[in-house]
């Protein structure tokens, strides 16, 4: 369904807390899953949930608190080979972790307008600019973000 995706992940979630060799395997693992073949490029709404061991959740400073969690499945999913263009998307976020003794794994789901999307391959390119000045470049679509112009190369979108 267009403005809908949900998917499982069959591995435990690393939190921001864990190391950067852990964040960016947990990172290539997610992407290596994604089955998406688009990404979303207006506001979302995103909603988590981590199927976790409480006892390892409070007495293992490596699992993190809840908002770690939420800071490294955000950067996971942002950018190149991810499912939105920049975490700044996200309007709305729900996190939650159910006990599971055994079998840690985790659910994403994101909700957002059906026509606010684009087809994958693109390519992004990130310019930084400042409020009021615009550089007069022929670009095939744009995707303003309040402090920079997120631009969004799709050839068969180009208006004549």
């Amino acid at each position: 369904m267009f403005g809908y995706c949900e998917q499982r992940f069959d591995f435990a979630p690393v939190s921001y807390a864990n190391g950067g060799k852990a964040r960016t395997a947990f990172k290539d693992a997610v992407r290596a899953q994604l089955t998406n073949k688009f990404v979303f490029v207006g506001e979302i709404s995103l909603r988590v949930v981590l199927y976790l061991d409480e006892q390892k959740m409070l007495e293992t400073p490596s699992y993190g608190d809840i908002d770690n969690h939420a800071k490294q499945l955000l950067d996971t999913i942002k950018g190149h080979g991810g499912l939105l263009i920049d975490d700044c998307q996200v309007q709305h976020l729900d996190i939650s972790w159910i006990d599971v003794p055994n079998d840690a794994h985790f659910e994403m789901a994101i909700k957002a307008s059906p026509d606010d999307f684009m087809a994958l391959p693109l390519r992004l390119c990130e310019r930084q600019t400042r409020w009021g000045q615009t550089s007069w470049v022929f670009f095939y679509f744009l995707v303003l973000m309040p402090t920079r112009i997120i631009v969004v190369d799709q050839p068969h979108l180009a208006l004549s």
